[in-house]
């Protein structure tokens, strides 16, 4: 009997304390912390001085308590502002036609709210150990789940649709057992603390949701509506207090955008003005620093990319409804998320996976559980959340700002919980709204890293995304594929990336290299050391990463190039550099070099998907052919695990590699008739038809086989019916080509095409005014001085 005396003896020194914290930085804070506030202390709290509190003023004067909860409670459903995203007093009718309009949804939602009510009933175990009704143990995910109070706003919905008040009375009973629970200090604590930033801001927002459904309604009684109030006072002063002053990454930016809607609901409170006032800088300052101006998240993971848009999304709305300015800056970031949506969009129009993306996919096959794309819990022993796709997302953007490019991949029609929050013809406005393919195809997000070679915006159109950064400030979500490589083309696939499950014994290992499409050394993986979270939940994130540097970016009509390095390697004093040329349309040429070893050492590259061997050096998968140019002495085995399966093509042991290899797609799914050979000692020529293209680094191309010769480290040599037409050339000095001659003073990259008559057609790119010699043989020559990606001709 003695230690739990003790225990909240420890929680109410804990709590004044935090009290006392709180009330330097927020003077009208006096908020118990382990415990909701009671009715006389809501009251305390209250501007009575406010005119429209007048009458709450009066009864508390004169100790009428229940009389001053019904004046508030009306005061409440009367005001017009501040305003939640819908009028309270719509919630019936809204609720109804929402049924109507989306009968699967509502379905569905209901079969999900029914099934929890099974499995857990309104006494629940708020740690562990603990069991559902089913006698099976809580795991740690298993509270996260419960904490959010998942189902709450779908049983004020089914309510309004069906009348039944048992829905309610289940939720109100199961939030009363929560704040029991935890005054109790029967909730869990620590690394799965259901106060958690994270887990308690998807618990406000549900359970506001349920409130501001129910607030017009008589199926709650007035205490119980005051019951929301003092938990909305609870809520705010525990969260707040893991809010006060920046940190990075979504879990407390959850817990902010919780708390501005809280915050800006609930003026009547001095503490709730201060804490909002706070709260809103705080986000912005995430917006700020956590999205890059390409409009990528930090994290660089598309799953919780997306999530932060919805994030973003209620807190502008809700300030939009409520006259609160969004700075320009602010929409304008907030815009280019969903055009980052757009750049790296696979023509199928769905992001590929990017970092820690969820196992489980909600696509257009899953039509009948709508309400589990945007918001469910895939099971109760699970805290993630699905991965959403792509088009609802694309559809809001297109909506908030008529977007037609977004409307291209957006879904057909506005997502359904998007309807709660936007104007009621919205629907109507977005049905009406006019969609148009995107006005281009490859891409670069420069800040986040992210390189996508693309050649159309057809389902059949060749896509590669390449890994070209790495999330500096919280690496957590970030996996051992620097400078990995993801693909799509012919309809389908053809180098995957996996989704992952934090509780599942896989996560590991698909978190890391041999699962990513890179060049590995004596088989030493990119993620080293591994650091599970306290939390217990399988999650865990690497100690260790490469940093790449990007050293070319070029995008073309005929061809797109990268070049990077990674320092990966550098610990076993090897240096790596990977090219990846886009010969557009229809294939890739990728480098990988690995250099600098004092002692011999075997290197490997990995591509993912199940390949057969048509001859050595050439592998056939169902949608690609892999050639190795520099075949001799390469042995290829089959690598994966956890369901996943890969080539793995090795050398001998030797104190320099390089592997260059063709990767070419098939068209209609039927393999190109292409002939690829080894050109010099570092290079590739693919020849398709009456076209060739080769392909050489580092000024390795041999005069004697095909009439050229270069200093630099790259270029990309295109002649049709034996006739130059392109070149593209990476940071070279000089090159001779045919008829062409070419001096540089420095290392140049340019872009040539020809033209008629001899006419040749130039960019460079850059950051420097640069000068060109063009000349033929014992003739004039002809001097060109260009800025970056300023279009020149010559003629010679």
């Amino acid at each position: 009997m003695r230690t739990p005396l003790l225990t909240l003896t420890a929680i109410s020194i804990l709590a004044s304390s935090l009290v006392a914290q709180s009330k330097k930085q927020f003077p009208s804070d006096s908020v118990p912390r382990e415990r909701p506030v009671t009715a006389a202390e809501m009251f305390a709290m209250l501007d009575t001085t406010l005119p429209a509190l007048r009458p709450v003023h009066d009864a508390l004067r004169s100790a009428d308590t229940a009389r001053a909860a019904q004046l508030f409670l009306d005061h409440l459903r009367r005001r017009s502002s501040p305003r939640y995203f819908f009028d309270p007093a719509d919630a019936s009718s809204r609720a109804r036609r929402y049924a109507e309009r989306y009968p699967d949804d509502a379905a569905f939602m209901k079969s999900k709210a029914e099934s929890f009510q099974r499995t857990y009933g309104a006494d629940v175990d708020w740690r562990v150990p603990g069991q559902d009704r089913r006698g099976r143990p809580h795991t740690p995910n298993t509270v996260r789940s419960l904490a959010r109070h998942l189902y709450a706003e779908n049983f004020a919905i089914l309510y309004h649709v069906s009348g039944d008040r048992s829905t309610v009375r289940f939720q109100m009973d199961h939030l009363r057992d929560f704040l029991a629970d935890y005054e109790a200090g029967k909730a869990e604590t620590g690394g799965n603390d259901i106060f958690e930033r994270f887990y308690a801001g998807h618990r406000i927002r549900n359970l506001m949701m349920f409130h501001q459904l129910m607030l017009a309604s008589d199926a709650l009684s007035v205490d119980e509506q005051m019951l929301m109030v003092r938990t909305w006072l609870l809520h705010g002063a525990k969260v707040i207090e893991g809010s006060r002053k920046f940190s990075w990454g979504n879990h407390q930016l959850v817990g902010l955008c919780a708390l501005f809607e809280m915050t800006l609901m609930y003026p009547e409170f001095p503490v709730m003005r201060e804490w909002n006032h706070h709260v809103y800088a705080l986000i912005l300052e995430h917006l700020e620093r956590e999205v890059a101006a390409d409009g990528f998240q930090f994290e660089r993971a598309s799953h919780y990319f997306k999530l932060d848009i919805l994030n973003y999304f209620r807190v502008f709305r809700l300030a939009e409804v409520n006259g609160v300015e969004v700075p320009a800056w602010a929409e304008n970031r907030y815009r280019r998320m969903f055009h980052a949506i757009l750049a790296v969009l696979q023509p199928d129009g769905t992001m590929p996976p990017l970092q820690d993306a969820q196992d489980t996919y909600i696509g257009n096959q899953n039509l009948d559980e709508a309400r589990s794309r945007l918001r469910a819990s895939e099971s109760p022993n699970t805290a993630e959340l699905v991965d959403p796709e792509e088009g609802p997302f694309l559809g809001l953007g297109a909506y908030l700002f008529r977007d037609a490019q977004l409307k291209h991949f957006g879904s057909r029609d506005l997502h359904p919980a998007f309807t709660w929050f936007l104007e009621e013809d919205a629907p109507e406005v977005y049905r009406a709204l006019q969609a148009s393919p995107p006005g281009f195809t490859s891409a670069a997000l420069l800040e986040t890293g992210y390189y996508v070679m693309r050649g159309g915006w057809t389902p059949g159109s060749a896509y590669m995304i390449i890994d070209g950064g790495r999330a500096v400030e919280k690496p957590d979500h970030t996996h051992g594929g620097v400078l990995g490589l993801v693909a799509y083309a012919d309809g389908s696939t053809i180098l995957p990336n996996y989704r992952v499950q934090y509780s599942n014994p896989s996560y590991p290992f698909l978190k890391n290299s041999w699962v990513k499409n890179v060049a590995l050394v004596d088989s030493l993986v990119q993620g080293r050391g591994w650091i599970p979270n306290a939390a217990r939940t399988g999650f865990g994130k690497w100690a260790w990463l490469p940093t790449p540097t990007v050293t070319e970016w070029m995008s073309g009509p005929d061809v797109d190039m990268f070049a990077a390095t990674h320092d990966g390697f550098d610990t076993i004093g090897v240096r790596y550099r990977r090219h990846v040329l886009f010969l557009k349309p229809y294939g890739w040429v990728v480098e990988d070099r690995l250099t600098g070893s004092a002692v011999a050492r075997r290197a490997q590259q990995v591509w993912q998907g199940s390949y057969t061997t048509v001859r050595p050096g050439h592998l056939r998968a169902k949608h690609l052919d892999i050639y190795q140019a520099l075949a001799k002495g390469l042995t290829v085995t089959e690598g994966g695990g956890f369901e996943t399966v890969s080539a793995v093509f090795q050398t001998r042991p030797s104190k320099e590699h390089r592997f260059i290899t063709a990767l070419i797609p098939t068209e209609g799914g039927v393999p190109r008739p292409v002939v690829v050979s080894a050109q010099g000692g570092g290079g590739i020529k693919v020849v398709r038809s009456d076209t060739t293209d080769i392909v050489a680094f580092d000024g390795s191309g041999s005069m004697r086989s095909d009439g050229f010769a270069f200093d630099g480290e790259a270029v990309v040599l295109r002649t049709v019916k034996k006739q130059p037409t392109m070149a593209v050339l990476s940071h070279v000095r000089r090159i001779e080509w045919g008829t062409l001659r070419l001096q540089c003073g420095e290392p140049v990259s340019v872009e040539l095409r020809r033209g008629d008559g001899g006419q040749w057609n130039g960019t460079v790119t850059g950051d420097r005014q640069v000068t060109l010699t063009f000349s033929r043989a014992g003739g004039r020559s002809t001097v060109v001085r260009t800025d970056p990606d300023q279009s020149f001709s010559v003629r010679w």
